[in-house]
């Protein structure tokens, strides 16, 4: 503790220049799905763009600013409280996969049955949120519970597996479809944040920056672009900003991304990006406020019929919210989790009353954040960025100045952090049980490229004669593989921490808990909760489904219960004794 906490004079330095690095990365991240959420309507089914912009986007960023701001109140207050000037607020955005689900599973499917009728679709959507909402509100009340009886290997291991994955392994496509601009970012990144060197001082960086702006204005202007806004930000950037001497490192990511972004602006017009195709950013305003309204009362008709799609999709936000204050407060910053889950629970409902259509969620880069310096800044920013954002239609454009290859070398680096909390907070036994604990969400990554690749597939099918389409079709060997694939990568996160809890506590020879694990997976295996055959992830009823692979799942992991209560019966050995006290 500082002297002067121990005077009573603490003071919170909530901002310091790691919250910029942060920033890029949530910001960037919360961006990119609503991007990925508006090109799924709009592009995947027809849905009218400018309904997407001025009535979802709004109040589904306006979701993400409420949870950020109350994240960052909390972080201050968590500071006070322990005296601690190191505290990290706890990172808040859009869910990734929920924010795909909806809008391909509930949104899309029900702009088509309304006959095409955006405002249905709509109203649809707001009410889907409201009862993901209501179940996450009476959840949170449950999530101290949970994180109290599964070990840490079920907690960490099921977002380690994340890490490496999803958010690792999918931003690395990104990064090698434009080489130079992701591996130059990608490396800056590591040398700062990894191997943690300092780079160089902040004014000659931004020295650096100016000349750079100045420097490419010739070959700018040779593709016929806009130059006055770099011309002056040039001059800026050198004879202000770089007149201040700041004693302090430039922060690694700022320096990638923005020494990235340039690469993209100056590689992309002479056609060197490589696989991927420049865009000249275009910045069109539009102020859209996002105003309650009743309007989820009239779709909550068609929203119920969607429950089976939306549940889960809400269940897995909070055992994801669940892990996630587990690793912060690994990470040093013990967190309510009632709390963090009551925040994310009325987020979600705010988003839903003022026409948001995506749901929020606690992020699993709290280590990640942390280890870059950051505080309570960067959560209070991209919350107002997104917030403000979103009212006046400057995300797209946003992400267009910042190319996806900049971003993915941070989610990278996020991955790594996580990845390594889960082995390094755990007991050094409980290692088989962590890596155990990645296969379901390897499976998930599975899912998500086939998804892609047969979707891709059967497009061209229909692009063919009927007869011609009818001989193309999976073997009975291949099929069943990829039924299977599908299974395990349904409802990922829960099985994830169910298999690392049940391996840890087999571990440690505590068989019976064991034993119990294996027949709650059993259970929800049955319905559909996890291993869903649905290529949307629905629950189901086990009698009214046609395949036999969930009974076959849910019987299989009963008698393993079963042989683990045997097993318990069994004396142990007096070494088996003694690591399990």
């Amino acid at each position: 503790m500082s002297n002067a906490a121990a005077n009573g004079n603490f003071k919170y330095h909530w901002f310091t220049l790691g919250d910029l690095n942060a920033f890029f990365g949530l910001m960037v991240d919360n961006v990119t799905n609503l991007v990925i959420l508006a090109g799924i309507l709009v592009y995947g089914f027809g849905y009218p763009e400018q309904y997407v912009y001025t009535k979802m986007i709004p109040g589904t960023a306006l979701g993400v600013m409420f949870g950020d701001i109350i994240y960052t109140v909390m972080a201050f207050n968590l500071a006070n409280k322990t005296k601690n000037p190191n505290v990290t607020a706890m990172p808040l955005g859009l869910d990734t996969p929920s924010t795909i689900g909806i809008a391909v599973a509930v949104l899309g499917p029900a702009y088509l049955a309304s006959g095409k009728n955006p405002e249905i679709a709509w109203q649809v959507g707001m009410a889907t949120m409201m009862l993901i909402g209501v179940l996450k509100l009476f959840m949170s009340f449950a999530g101290e519970y949970v994180q109290k009886i599964v070990p840490k290997a079920g907690l960490l291991g099921s977002i380690g597996g994340i890490g490496i994955a999803l958010i690792g392994f999918l931003p690395l496509v990104t990064l090698f479809q434009m080489p130079i601009v992701g591996l130059v970012v990608l490396g800056i990144i590591l040398y700062s944040l990894v191997a943690k060197q300092a780079l160089f001082s902040m004014n000659v960086m931004v020295r650096l920056v100016g000349v750079g702006l100045l420097a490419i204005i010739p070959l700018l202007t040779l593709f016929k672009m806009s130059t006055l806004a770099l011309i002056v930000a040039g001059i800026i950037v050198y004879t202000i900003i770089a007149r201040v001497d700041l004693p302090f490192s430039a922060p690694g990511v700022f320096v990638a991304v923005v020494f990235g972004a340039a690469l993209y602006h100056v590689l992309g017009p002479l056609g060197l990006l490589g696989a991927a195709k420049y865009e000249m950013p275009h910045l069109a305003f539009s102020m859209n406020l996002p105003l309650p309204s009743l309007g989820f009362l009239a779709g909550m008709g068609e929203a119920i019929k969607y429950l089976p799609i939306a549940f889960p999709f809400g269940l897995l936000t909070v055992i994801g919210g669940i892990n996630v204050t587990e690793s912060a407060k690994c990470a040093g910053d013990d967190y309510n989790t009632r709390n963090i889950l009551l925040t994310e629970a009325f987020a979600t409902l705010l988003a839903g009353v003022t026409g948001g259509v995506a749901q929020s969620t606690p992020y699993i880069g709290h280590p990640a954040y942390k280890s870059m310096g950051a505080r309570a800044g960067y959560t209070l920013a991209t919350g107002l960025f997104i917030g403000i954002g979103g009212m006046f239609g400057v995300l797209t454009w946003m992400l267009q100045v910042l190319p996806e290859a900049c971003v993915a070398p941070i989610l990278i680096f996020v991955g790594l952090e996580i990845a390594s909390q889960a082995y390094q907070e755990c007991p050094h036994e409980h290692a088989p049980a962590v890596t155990f604990a990645f296969l379901p969400i390897i499976a998930n990554l599975l899912l998500i490229m086939i998804s892609q690749i047969k979707g891709e597939f059967m497009g061209f099918l229909a692009t063919l004669p009927q007869e011609t389409a009818a001989r193309f079709v999976f073997s009975a060997g291949l099929q069943s593989k990829l039924d299977v694939i599908t299974a395990l990568g349904q409802g990922f996160i829960l099985t994830a921490m169910l298999w690392g809890g049940a391996l840890a506590l087999i571990i440690d020879n505590k068989l019976m808990k064991a034993g119990h694990y294996f027949i709650i997976t059993s259970i929800l295996t049955l319905f559909g909760i996890i291993h869903s055959i649905s290529p949307s992830g629905d629950v189901y009823l086990p009698w009214k489904i046609q395949s036999s692979l969930p009974i076959q799942f849910a019987v299989s992991y009963f008698i393993l219960g079963v042989i683990m209560y045997m097993f318990s019966s069994i004396k142990q050995s007096p070494s088996a004794e003694g690591r399990q006290n």
